[in-house]
């Protein structure tokens, strides 16, 4: 795919793989994709298995603009 990568924001989103295919659907969708680009990326993630897989192939068509503040805060 020669799309542009998303900006997307985990922040607010649920810490499961289903909350955040949602949100890489949604911000695909604000960026203009079509349902059919969409379907395809997801469908050569899940040829992959694994859920960490799937995160990992979607998030070479993204960019993590923001996650929650526990997700990077210093100990």
């Amino acid at each position: 795919m020669s799309k542009k990568k998303l900006r997307l924001s985990l922040y607010h989103v649920d810490y499961g793989v289903w909350a955040f295919l949602k949100a890489f659907e949604a911000q695909a969708l604000k960026d203009g994709w079509t349902e059919k680009e969409i379907q395809v990326c997801m469908d050569e993630a899940f040829e992959k298995g694994a859920t960490v897989q799937v995160a990992h192939s979607l998030l070479e068509h993204a960019v993590i603009t923001k996650l929650q503040k526990s997700q990077y805060k210093k100990k």
